[in-house]
């Protein structure tokens, strides 16, 4: 019957792995900042590298990472980016061309290629249209290997001018792959319009396009004031854009307009908080018997922006410090406290009027004053509970006084300073030892 049972394990597994196992694949990271769970995790796949390409596949990769982070507001957020690299190979290089768009360039080859994700030109008759066909496949290998994506870029290992964006973006390896990826990336990250007029059945409000043109209540009505940021018409009466020649979401080589890079800076803050780090734990009440050190440590802008205002009970005591330090001889016996922190971007890339309450990180923490001193009340063991005056053992956040003879036999103790009175002195029992965390 063993043998029976092996034999239809090595038969039956691989059939039950097959959806997991046929997605799996080599995951190299290309820029680690941070955890995961609080930075913006940028995916690329591969279309159209073969195995023996893969090394290809990390340079074009590289030099995309390097045309977003020089540009804004990338530039001043590097720090909130990881990004990954899936190494999918395809049968075949490059991406298939059918030739039968109406704008078809000349001397690209006819060719339909076998590449994994089924990249193609052509896509609705325009040439430069290069999409997915298996979008599936995307989306499988996405949540096999990294499903905690934020952004995913497709790079076309083809040399010709192409991109798309929507769900994902998807750029070829042309010399301005990386400008087309960014653009694209204004649709996918952001849902940004086309600022050049893409036809009608592209056209719809979003945070650069509007069929309202009153200034007081435009979308980009906080802009108004900053050239070249006005209301300009589409070549379709109705649809109005923020600038005129004047975006990367118009033509490639500009920067984004203030109006686009605001909802760029809006996600990116949507998505990492500005806290990576809170000691101590803020999960439990604390109860404080020595100075203690409360702390933050904050993912930084460049330049930084970060604003930090320390709270106790609500009544500032301390600025744009990522650690304060609390006495309790301060704080009154029997009353709970609330000691905040509170941060802010304060970057110039936002304009609206709900950034700090969308955006403003607060990290609170219950505190009270403990027992100060912890007074020896009568000869005994340093562990009864009973010989001390704060009715507790000390440990290493205690101040103790001995006044008596104290004896440590049952197991380490353990004090923040210890000062001796009178006949106070301690006995120890071998190989018990008094650690002092001062």
């Amino acid at each position: 019957m063993k043998t029976i049972a092996l034999v239809w394990l090595i038969v039956q597994l691989p059939a039950y792995l097959l959806a997991q196992s046929d997605f799996v694949f080599p995951v190299d990271t290309l820029v680690k900042t941070g955890p995961i769970s609080n930075r913006i995790n940028i995916c690329l796949l591969p279309d159209g590298y073969q195995a023996s390409e893969m090394t290809k596949f990390r340079s074009d990769a590289q030099l995309f990472v390097n045309s977003l982070q020089s540009s804004a507001p990338f530039t001043q957020y590097k720090a909130y980016l990881n990004v990954f690299l899936i190494r999918v190979p395809s049968n075949q290089s490059g991406a298939s061309h059918a030739g039968t768009a109406s704008d078809e360039p000349f001397g690209q080859p006819i060719e339909t290629i076998d590449n994994y994700f089924g990249s193609q030109f052509d896509t609705y008759g325009i040439h430069r249209l290069v999409t997915v066909n298996n979008y599936t496949r995307v989306t499988n290998v996405l949540a096999t290997n990294l499903p905690d994506y934020d952004m995913v870029v497709v790079l076309v290992n083809s040399p010709y001018y192409g991109g798309s964006g929507g769900g994902i973006s998807v750029a070829t390896t042309h010399p301005s792959s990386g400008e087309i990826a960014i653009h694209e990336i204004g649709h996918s990250f952001v849902s940004l319009a086309d600022e050049y007029w893409a036809g009608p059945q592209y056209a719809s409000e979003r945070l650069n396009m509007t069929q309202n043109p009153n200034p007081a209540s435009i979308r980009w009505k906080d802009w108004l004031n900053a050239p070249p940021i006005g209301i300009f018409q589409h070549p379709v009466a109705g649809w109005y854009k923020p600038t005129s020649y004047n975006c990367k979401m118009e033509a490639l080589g500009l920067p984004f307009c203030a109006v686009c890079r605001e909802g760029f800076t809006n996600r990116i803050l949507d998505l990492v908080h500005p806290v990576d780090e809170v000691l101590p734990h803020n999960d439990a009440p604390l109860t404080l018997t020595i100075p203690t050190k409360f702390s933050i440590k904050t993912v930084r802008p460049d330049p930084n922006t970060l604003h930090i205002d320390w709270l106790l009970n609500g009544q500032l005591i301390d600025q744009q410090n990522e650690m304060v330090t609390l006495d309790p001889a301060a704080l009154q016996a029997g009353q709970t406290y609330q000691l905040s922190a509170r941060i802010l971007d304060t970057t110039a890339f936002i304009r609206s009027t709900d950034h700090a309450n969308l955006h403003r990180q607060t990290v609170n923490w219950t505190i009270q004053r403990g027992c100060l001193v912890n007074i020896s009340q009568r000869a005994g063991d340093w562990h009864d509970p009973t010989l001390w005056s704060c009715g507790s053992v000390p440990t290493s956040t205690s101040q103790v006084i001995i006044a008596h003879k104290v004896r440590i036999s049952i197991a380490d103790a353990s004090a923040y300073q210890v000062r001796f009175e009178g006949d106070g002195h301690i006995n120890y029992v071998e190989p018990r030892r008094l650690w002092l965390a001062n």
